[in-house]
Parts: C-alpha cells; structure tokens; sequence
C-alpha cells in the first residue's frame, strides 16, 4: 500500500472517531435501550440487570420460564390522578344506572368496589370490554385534555418493550377489573389479555342460538387484587415468583415484597412521584412504601429526573 492510501485510510478512520465523539457528546452518552429514560444511575441499574438475567453466558442468568416481570398500573403505567381511570368509568355508569332504575343501592357508595358492581351489574362481558375502550379512548381527562390512553408514561412503555425483547414474561397487575384493561391492552401497552391480572368479577355462562356469552355478576372473586390481594393472585395466576416488579403506593406493598423475596437474582423498582410541572407531586398512600424501599434498598424511580419525558 503506498503512503498516500495509507494517509487516505487513517483519514478515513480518524473521521468515523471524530463522528462517533460527537454523536456520543451531543446525544448525552444515551443509550439505544429505554430512550425516554434519562441517563443515571437507575436506567443503568435496569439495563444492567436485564442484560444479566437473560445473558447464557452470565452466572446470573435465569432462564425463560422463570423472567418474570410485574407492573402495577395505575400511578405505575398509567396516570392514575385526579381519579383513577376505573373508578370515573364505574361513577359515571352508576349516575346512569340511578337515574334509569330511580332507586339509590343500599351500599357504602364511597366503597368504589361495590360501585362499579353495581353500575355494570347484568351487562355481558362484551359489553363492558366494548364500553371500557370506547371510554378509556374517548373520554378525556381535563388537566391534560387527553384521554387514558394518551396518558401511559412512555418510560414505562420503553421499559415493558425492552424487557419482552430480553424475554421476559411481562404481567400487569392491577386492583382494577381485568377486563377494563384488557380492552385496550394489547394495542397500547403491548401487553395480552391473557398477562392482566385483576380484581376479577363473578361471570355467568349463557348459550343462546349458538352463541355464547358471559353475564356479569355482582360480586368479586377474592381476593381482591390489592395488598396482600396482589401476590396471592400472582401465585394462583402465574405459579412463578417474578425477579423484576415495579409499583408505586402501599397497595403494592405485598407483590414488591414476594419478588424482593426471591432467592433468584431480581430487581425492585418504585415509582415516585415528584414531577407537578408535566404530571403530579404526592406521596399520600405510598409513605409506607418508600419507607419500606430506603429500608430494604429497593430503588426509587424519580419521575422528574429518570423520566426524560412522561406522556
């Protein structure tokens, strides 16, 4: 090779250092994982933990069948202020279905449990799947002007996809009626029905001409899932124990603790809420948890400085 190639070479692989140097500079040393994450030491912690877990070649490896991965929703995934989304669903079929029977139950009515029994009492499964999406779709929340699903956290989008790429099972679990969520589930959260865990609702088979269906009932199949409600509905539901969980109140408290407790490698993530500008500031049913979490050294997810973004 004469030296004039030889220059021309060094030229060439001195530009692509120079090129690499200032994307590397200008980009904030970001990662390709989690970009809606703000570079720190708990999206390295998670994309450390990711990588180990499912890498053969590490001594920390789990295999498939037991990566599995635990969300709560709402404060978790999903904007769950000024109400959560379920609860302004139920409240306000309940106003309608008062007004039409023109009688009030004879219930607590601050029990929101009972309420949203009672307001979808005798509807069929599609029914309440078909109403929950055109509500989670349509109705909008007045801060953001914006409806349930434009109001997922996208790090917490980023972080469900990284982990289903790195072969984790991913659950949602949550205190609200399954198949509330399971109306919009797949094509928003890219999570499938069959991985949403709930406060489950009694159901009754019916044939007709051919067709089948499900009635509603009013009761709830216990436990219902909140507290300790969360973990025993994991161990019935999945039979696994997970090694990665995030929550963000003290109704998260039990399901944090059984993955905490697992002898296998595992992360423990809390969602904190701290961010008035873009979202909300409030701690008031996640005190315990984040006393629990310094205690235990789980770690602590600040939504105004992990979150690069939040809607």
């Amino acid at each position: 090779m004469t030296r004039k190639k030889i220059l021309v070479v060094y030229g060439i692989v001195l530009l692509l250092i120079i090129i690499g140097l200032f994307g590397y500079l200008v980009f904030g040393f970001r990662s390709p994982y989690l970009p809606d994450w703000r570079h720190g030491a708990v999206k390295s912690q998670i994309i450390d933990f990711v990588h180990d877990v499912s890498n053969p070649n590490s001594r920390h490896f789990v295999p498939q069948a037991k990566r599995i991965a635990v969300l709560d929703l709402d404060g978790t995934i999903m904007c769950e202020k000024p109400n959560y989304a379920i609860v302004t669903f139920s409240r306000q079929q309940f106003a309608k279905e008062v007004k039409t029977k023109q009688k009030s139950p004879k219930f607590d009515q601050n029990n929101d449990y009972q309420v949203e029994l009672f307001a979808f009492e005798g509807m069929t499964a599609h029914e309440y799947t078909k109403a929950a999406y055109k509500f989670l779709t349509e109705y909008k929340v007045p801060r953001f002007n914006k409806p349930y699903v434009k109001l997922l956290y996208k790090p917490m989008l980023n972080l469900i996809l990284f982990l289903q790429d790195n072969g984790f099972n991913v659950y949602i679990v949550t205190g609200d009626d399954p198949d509330f969520l399971r109306a919009v589930c797949s094509k928003y959260l890219h999570v499938a029905k069959d991985h949403v865990i709930g406060s489950r609702v009694s159901l009754i088979f019916k044939s007709k001409d051919g067709e089948v269906y499900f009635v509603r009932q009013p009761m709830n199949l216990i436990p219902i899932n909140d507290r300790s409600g969360k973990p025993e509905n994991i161990a019935m539901q999945i039979g696994v124990k997970p090694i990665f969980a995030v929550g963000n109140s003290n109704g998260d408290i039990g399901m944090l603790h059984m993955t905490a407790s697992n002898k296998l490698p595992h992360l423990v993530l809390v969602i904190k809420h701290d961010d008035a500008k873009r979202e909300y500031k409030y701690d008031g049913k996640s005190k315990i948890l984040h006393k629990i979490a310094k205690h235990d050294g789980w770690s602590i997810v600040s939504m105004k400085n992990d979150f690069e973004t939040i809607f």
